[in-house]
């Protein structure tokens, strides 16, 4: 991720073997991410209850932040559009910035 505002919770030194991602806010797929089998899960805007009740259930927590998150998931899915769409112009938004400060 291209950010230095990363929070996680969890134990550092999990074995992991599995990790989930969801791009933006998804905290509400915590439960999916764990009957998947994942020791981790990366997504953003993760609320203190959250991470408390990832906690309880053994889950280590990685949020990159929104926009970090979300981004690359644009240019790839921006590539995508234009291979299946070739008769449509497919603009890529290059001027959005993490509004985010540390």
């Amino acid at each position: 991720l291209e950010t230095t505002n990363i929070r996680y919770c969890g134990d550092p030194e999990t074995q992991v073997r599995k990790v989930a991602v969801c791009g933006g806010t998804g905290s509400f797929l915590m439960l999916q991410a764990i009957q998947k089998g994942a020791q981790v899960f990366v997504t953003a805007d993760v609320k203190h209850h959250e991470a408390l009740q990832a906690l309880d259930m053994g889950l280590c927590l990685v949020d990159g932040g929104h926009y970090a998150t979300e981004r690359p998931a644009m240019t790839v899915l921006a590539r995508h559009l234009a291979q299946l769409l070739d008769d449509v112009e497919i603009a890529e938004a290059k001027g959005h910035t993490d509004p985010f400060r540390v």
